[in-house]
């Protein structure tokens, strides 16, 4: 196989590629609409007694991140992972925001529709952390 081809297979891969939620549409078996159901979250530590670095900053134990999972009414979970700094202790604070802030708008949404849940998020935390 030849560059061209390699590239040509890879296209059509990505041009047939959809949402899984459309693709669960298209099965008979399955609701017209997928439908978040829960959210749930775990924190994660960085093991005592060593430290990391990024490029710029030292992490040790007591700094970690937040594990994120997202169950739809098709039996489907998505994951995700996120830090919120170098402060320690501040992944107890992201989960409060995820967990009493964004939650309560997730829960029923089509998460085939990512834009619309983006903006929704950010419209629920545009005031967060201003003064007036």
């Amino acid at each position: 196989m030849n560059r061209r081809q390699f590239f040509g297979v890879a296209g059509a891969a990505a041009a047939r590629r959809h949402s899984w939620c459309q693709d669960l549409r298209r099965q008979q078996s399955f609701k017209s609409r997928c439908a978040i159901t829960g959210l749930e979250t775990d924190i994660l530590h960085f093991p005592p007694g060593k430290v990391y670095y990024d490029a710029i900053h030292e992490f040790g134990a007591a700094h970690g991140g937040l594990v994120l999972r997202l169950q739809t009414d098709a039996g489907i979970t998505g994951w995700a992972s996120s830090s919120f700094g170098t402060e320690p202790g501040a992944e107890n604070a992201l989960r409060e925001i995820v967990e009493r802030t964004l939650r309560p708008g997730l829960v029923g949404q089509d998460p085939a529709f990512p834009k619309r849940l983006r903006a929704d998020m950010w419209k629920a935390l545009e005031y967060s952390g201003v003064r007036a």
